[in-house]
């Protein structure tokens, strides 16, 4: 049986043909997302304060199938080892734009929630388009300051640097009691062989 989490154990027909379907889906992310900013760019009635936000949601998604899901596919379906460079810099673009989308969907949802709970206030209330761009700026450097930071600094953590993966992963694991009993294997064995060795343990019972 093939290890759930060893891609590369699979097939190499499967492989290609995984890889031909996530660039399929990279690609439907990257032109639907690019019908969204085009719309919103060309026709100015799109212009609205809750559209901003979609604006925003459109393009982390856009470069998810850009630059997330591309880098991707090779680097799990066919073993390519990234340098540290471009490593760190997929991790943190990566964990940025699904962070600034799930917080792009929240900001959607509240404002939403405002327009039908606040109908007549909503539609009354003006925003200017400093805030909309500020609102929209703090959900970048939101997303970014989540695990941004922590990724940089947790590069010099890794214990084998081939692995593209945060620093605080390797540290997770190391500190995880799953990887101690790993680690010591043999510990119980041995003690059960001591155990046998050191013969019946005395009860206390006198022998007549």
């Amino acid at each position: 049986m093939l290890p759930t989490n060893d891609t590369n154990a699979l097939p190499l027909n499967i492989r290609i043909t995984l890889a031909f379907l996530m660039s399929l889906l990279a690609f439907a992310i990257m032109l639907g997302n690019a019908v969204v900013i085009l719309a919103f760019v060309v026709d100015k009635n799109l212009r609205h304060r809750s559209n901003f936000f979609f604006l925003n949601l459109a393009i982390s998604d856009f470069f998810v199938g850009v630059i997330s899901i591309p880098l991707y596919i090779p680097h799990t379906l066919f073993d390519w080892k990234f340098g540290d460079e471009i490593c760190a810099f997929w991790l943190i673009v990566d964990y940025l734009l699904c962070t600034a989308s799930v917080y792009n969907i929240v900001l959607i949802s509240f404002d939403r929630y405002q327009s039908v709970s606040n109908a007549v206030s909503y539609r009354t209330q003006h925003m200017g388009i400093l805030k909309i761009m500020a609102l929209m700026a703090a959900i970048w450097v939101g997303a970014f300051l989540v695990h941004g930071p922590i990724i940089l600094v947790s590069e010099s953590w890794k214990d084998e640097k081939q692995d593209c993966e945060p620093g605080f992963f390797s540290e997770w694991k190391r500190a995880s009691p799953s990887n101690s009993e790993r680690k010591n294997p043999g510990k119980d064995k041995l003690s059960a062989q001591c155990m046998d060795i050191s013969g019946p343990v005395p009860t206390g019972e006198s022998e007549h």
